[in-house]
């Protein structure tokens, strides 16, 4: 999986406005067979910053998407932030859950 995740800042008088092209990104690449879902979240201690994360089943997939006109509007709103956003591209190999816990952890035992 690869995750894009993407920071940025509004414009103060343009929340609004980041925040609709935004989300306007989301359901057309929910809709990609490839996307394994999207989501936008608004920094709670500064109003006028947003986090937005698409999830990527392959690099092929994520690929084929930057070449599309939706990745070129994504790249259009990084352009009106008034400062630098911040993108990066996370090349996750592998996850794991309870099992992991029960792994370290002997039978019975706490952390702590």
């Amino acid at each position: 999986m690869i995750q894009l995740e993407l920071r940025i800042v509004s414009d103060p008088n343009g929340v609004e406005r980041m925040s609709q092209a935004l989300y306007s990104l989301m359901p057309p690449v929910q809709l990609d067979r490839g996307c394994e879902g999207s989501r936008l979240y608004a920094d709670p201690g500064e109003s006028n910053s947003f986090f937005y994360v698409e999830e990527w089943a392959s690099q092929e997939d994520l690929e084929r998407e930057m070449r599309s006109e939706r990745f070129c509007r994504l790249l259009s709103v990084m352009e009106s932030s008034p400062v630098p956003p911040v993108l990066e591209f996370r090349f996750v190999t592998r996850t794991r859950g309870l099992d992991y816990v029960a792994e370290v952890l002997p039978a019975g035992t706490e952390p702590g």
